[in-house]
């Protein structure tokens, strides 16, 4: 009797271990499966970040291709360089000041506002100083940017203008400029109490190179309310070779 319950204890015994090895058998047969989803959900994960990165890299401002770079030199002076534009230029800003707006149809500085004037700008807006723009011929009828100025091209104001005298230098770079002198009429929008708009006349000055780096593009103008800082981007302005 005692030897066939000892046999029915080695059989139960033995039943358990192979149904302990057969359950661990099985985890590990489904260990590579767990493995192999946690490997496709981590993938997933890194394909939505970077689908997430790219859609941030397309969502990049595209005025940023637009941008030039500002270094300092000696003595107070910067350095100004617009590799899409393709134009270098120094100026004086010992104080930190200037700043600059890209887009499009070109660039501009822009530096502090008068104290007289601050009461028509906004608060911390800044002045514009200086406008650099490109433009091309309305036709291609012309054989050089003189005969365009000459002709019809020095006359883009708004107002009655006169043409008073174009004249050409070189700059220190030898880059020829043209200076186009002009007599501008202003009128003031808002009638006075008699009916009447005042108006008055001024000489504006402007200043035209001829420009070939981009296609569409056949001169420079360059438009000012700050003499002398025009004057130092006027003589150091070069194109970039």
């Amino acid at each position: 009797m005692f030897k066939i319950h000892k046999n029915v204890l080695v059989i139960t015994i033995a039943a358990a271990l192979l149904f302990i090895a057969g359950a661990g058998l099985l985890i590990r047969k489904q260990t590579p499966g767990e493995e192999q989803n946690k490997n496709q959900e981590q993938a997933q994960v890194n394909n939505e970040s970077a689908n997430l990165n790219n859609e941030e890299a397309v969502a990049e401002n595209p005025d940023d291709k637009y941008k030039g770079v500002i270094t300092k030199e000696e003595g107070g002076w910067k350095k100004y360089r617009n590799e899409y534009w393709g134009i270098e230029f120094e100026f004086e800003d010992s104080e930190d000041v200037m700043e600059f707006q890209e887009g499009s149809s070109g660039l501009s500085i822009r530096g502090p506002v008068p104290e007289e004037s601050k009461q028509h700008y906004p608060e911390d807006d800044k002045n514009p100083y200086i406008y650099i723009n490109f433009h091309d011929y309305s036709n291609k009828n012309y054989n050089s940017l003189k005969n365009y100025l000459e002709t019809v091209g020095w006359n883009n104001y708004q107002n009655p203008a006169e043409l008073i005298s174009i004249k050409e230098f070189n700059n220190k770079n030898d880059i020829r400029f043209y200076e186009v002198l002009a007599s501008v009429k202003s009128c003031n929008m808002v009638p006075d109490e008699s009916g009447n708009r005042s108006c008055k006349t001024f000489d504006s000055k402007q200043y035209y190179t001829e420009y070939n780096k981009l296609d569409n593009k056949d001169y420079l103008v360059i438009n000012y309310m700050e003499e002398e800082l025009c004057r130092e981007v006027l003589d150091l302005f070069q194109f970039i070779q």
